[in-house]
């Protein structure tokens, strides 16, 4: 099976997809509609990461037979044409959920003790700086999260454990299941009023 990889992956999948028999085509590196294109027509299947898919370019694969997502979503990818041409789609909902809800804590504790600046001023020498400069401490402070799904659930769960964050929840569905040991659900102005950070989990539409 012929594989089109448009955009670079992690070369250890690469090489797994190589040692069991498959053939990696890459292209020609471009991701514009065009050259998607021109490059998928003699391909089987399909990784894809950010190039966008339409019916066109799923029409200029004769020979597709799936289009594997690489990461969560298919917001670049027009799943009902690929159904309608008989193309398998599938993603990986679960595989970056964990690291970027650990990101977004660690981009919270950054903004925190303003690390960032710190790290300017020291490199100027200016040691003093940190003095008058101080940030906030986390601990005892509410975390809001918008949104509820697998990003917004780990981000409450590490914001509680890790930083002492009281969770607040906005909860865009009436009736969703609510994890009350790490978050509280509320309505939207209730979550503004009492946060002191927030953590937008949404999904993307274009």
């Amino acid at each position: 099976m012929k594989i089109y990889i448009p955009e670079p992956i992690a070369e250890a999948g690469e090489k797994y997809l190589e040692f069991q028999g498959y053939e990696i085509f890459r292209g020609s590196g471009q991701t514009d509609r065009e050259s998607l294109i021109r490059d998928i027509t003699e391909c089987e299947a399909m990784i894809l990461r950010t190039a966008k898919v339409d019916e066109e370019v799923l029409a200029a694969g004769k020979k597709l037979r799936i289009v594997a997502r690489h990461g969560a979503g298919y917001d670049n990818l027009d799943v009902k044409a690929a159904k309608e041409k008989g193309i398998i789609t599938t993603y990986s909902p679960d595989t970056t959920a964990l690291s970027v809800a650990e990101t977004t804590i660690t981009l919270l504790l950054m903004l925190a003790k303003k690390v960032k600046r710190m790290e300017a001023e020291l490199r100027n020498d200016n040691f003093v700086y940190k003095f008058s400069h101080k940030g906030m401490d986390v601990s005892g402070k509410t975390l809001g999260v918008i949104g509820l799904g697998k990003i917004g659930k780990n981000g409450c769960k590490k914001g509680s454990d890790r930083t002492g964050h009281e969770g607040h929840q906005l909860y865009p569905k009436t009736g969703r299941k609510r994890n009350s040991r790490l978050c509280k659900g509320s309505n939207f102005r209730a979550v503004v009023k009492r946060i002191r950070f927030y953590q937008s989990s949404c999904a993307g539409r274009h």
